[in-house]
């Protein structure tokens, strides 16, 4: 719970059906963390890791909840998970596989693998939602499944609003996301560093906070201390997102950043988010931003290169917070709401799969 929409669809299509949430074990980062705080949805605990063990208390809530529908986050275990579902209810569930980003595998000799295996399970599922036709594509490289487009959102209420400039000397930058080997931010730390070292930086004070966790934190805390700009960066690690929600309006520029390669067609998902808080956004030049861009989104990028960012971020300083740029950006942002995804095109697939 709390990553990739995993908790905003079923908090509102639980608004209008039965819904019951399947969470498995949390990573021990987040162990104790509650990303998101609703008594009222029906969430299950599944808190075994072995992998048969897991997935016999996965059917176990199903016998019990008899839903008409699954829908079933891709990873790694999902489409084992989708075959024995199948081979145990036969038709009488729908089964819809959601395919949230490209396959994250740079390898190209496990990356073909992986492609090989998931040609044969992909029978068991009945359609596939995504964000992008691309993502499909790298997780079945041959597909016949009917494929709907669901686009990823944002919690629009939920995020408090900047309503007044920041300041142009003290400069607080963002990142939100994993901080995992595959997602490269020492990239983003030595940018970061290029920055500081510039002459014509010195007429401000920056600071580079991070919120998230993964598998590389330490090395990455280390590479801090390496280039010596720990006092201009902080980790927050994980927070929940009602928190963040109510003191991302604090930073100046929130940083889309998104290593290239395996991601250049995976959205940065937070980008909406500091769209809503009313943010100065500065991303990597990836397709879904030129995407967000040709909706009529105003974004600075760049091209992930040491000096880009720098040069970028200083451009960004030289302008300032422009109101009307966020009054722009937060007229457009409506269609990305959760609330109007789901009624527009969740619900209608559900529908679609159930036959209604």
């Amino acid at each position: 719970m709390g990553t990739n929409a995993s908790y905003f669809i079923p908090r509102e299509v639980a608004k209008n059906h039965e819904v019951m949430i399947l969470e498995g074990p949390a990573y021990e980062a987040e162990a104790g963390l509650i990303v998101v705080e609703n008594r009222d949805l029906n969430i299950k605990m599944i808190n075994e890791t072995e992998f048969k063990k897991k997935h016999a208390s996965i059917l176990k809530f199903v016998d019990q909840f008899q839903p008409d529908i699954i829908h079933l986050f891709y990873h790694h275990q999902a489409l084992q998970l989708g075959q024995e579902i199948r081979k145990k209810y036969g038709n009488k569930i729908k089964l819809l596989l959601d395919i949230r980003t490209p396959l994250l595998e740079d390898k190209w000799l496990n990356r073909l693998r992986v492609q090989i295996r998931n040609i044969w399970f992909q029978g068991v599922f009945d359609m596939v939602a995504t964000h992008s036709s691309y993502s499909v594509k790298t997780v079945f490289p041959i597909s016949w499944l009917p494929i709907r487009e669901v686009s990823y959102g944002v919690d629009v209420a939920a995020i408090k609003v900047r309503n007044s400039p920041w300041q142009k000397k003290d400069i607080d930058l963002v990142y939100v996301g994993a901080i995992a080997k595959k997602r490269k931010i020492g990239q983003l730390l030595l940018s970061f560093k290029i920055l500081l070292e510039r002459i014509e930086a010195q007429q401000y004070s920056f600071t580079l906070h991070l919120y998230g966790a993964g598998n590389h934190m330490r090395e990455m805390k280390r590479l801090v201390e390496t280039l010596g700009i720990q006092d201009h960066v902080v980790f927050h690690g994980l927070i929940k997102q009602s928190d963040l929600s109510q003191n991302l309006h604090k930073n100046a520029i929130g940083i889309s950043y998104v290593p290239f390669g395996i991601y250049k067609q995976a959205p940065a998902l937070k980008t909406l988010e500091y769209i809503c808080a009313g943010l100065s956004v500065f991303a990597s030049n990836t397709q879904p931003i030129k995407d967000l861009i040709a909706e009529g989104f105003r974004l600075d990028t760049y091209d992930n290169s040491e000096d880009g960012f720098a040069n970028g971020i200083l451009n960004i300083c030289k302008k300032g917070w422009n109101e009307e740029i966020t009054k722009g950006n937060l007229a457009l942002i409506n269609k990305f709401d959760w609330k109007h995804i789901v009624e527009t095109t969740v619900l209608p697939t559900y529908q679609e799969l159930a036959g209604k």
